[in-house]
């Protein structure tokens, strides 16, 4: 008899055991699901925070030298919103060294001769290392466009802004920046302006 019941408790404590191994992986898993959402906010404030700061840095070198700094070409209010005009913006605010290599760049060093650092970061702080110039990258892994908007005509008004609200709205600030996913257009995550 002591043979035959020997199984049947050998059983119940392999049953036993996988019932505890599967319960703690269960808690492990709710307990890793409920903090998602802290990291997430992290990355959106962190990201709220880049925009703001990109616009102060936007609008102090305005003050200091009257002007925005000639990115392109452009008439009317300058959008930057390509890898290479934040290529050139991140080197202007960053002293004229370019945030990549900490190389001098030339033409940055054209746009701010004096050299001041308005904003020191790395690619890494906006991209977080993943994709190129100006995207900011949530733990969900996607793709959020940072664009700014100048208003290199100086009339005060800032035309054809997203709006978190839907489509477009007009405001009385000197720049702007925002957030949005370019997979999703007027899909505007952030802003400095509303």
């Amino acid at each position: 008899m002591s043979l035959a019941a020997a199984p049947d408790l050998d059983t119940r404590r392999k049953r036993n055991r996988r019932l505890y191994v599967g319960t703690g992986l269960a808690v492990v898993v709710v307990l890793a699901l409920l903090t998602l959402p802290t990291f997430n906010g992290t990355y959106v404030t962190q990201a709220n925070a880049m925009a703001h700061n990109l616009k102060l840095a936007v609008d102090t070198y305005q003050k200091d030298y009257g002007r925005f700094p000639a990115i392109s070409a452009t008439t009317g209010d300058t959008v930057i919103d390509t890898p290479d005009e934040w290529r050139l913006l991140s080197a202007v605010l960053n002293g004229g060294q370019d945030v990549d290599t900490l190389a001098v760049n030339p033409e940055a060093q054209k746009l701010n001769p004096r050299q001041i650092v308005y904003l020191s970061f790395t690619r890494a702080d906006i991209t977080h290392g993943h994709v190129t110039y100006p995207y900011f990258v949530s733990p969900m892994k996607s793709q959020l466009l940072y664009t700014i908007k100048m208003d290199t005509d100086q009339n005060g008004v800032l035309g054809n802004l997203p709006s978190k609200a839907g489509g477009v709205i007009t405001a009385k600030e000197k720049s702007a920046v925002w957030l949005e996913d370019p997979s999703s257009p007027h899909s505007i995550h952030t802003n400095t302006y509303e």
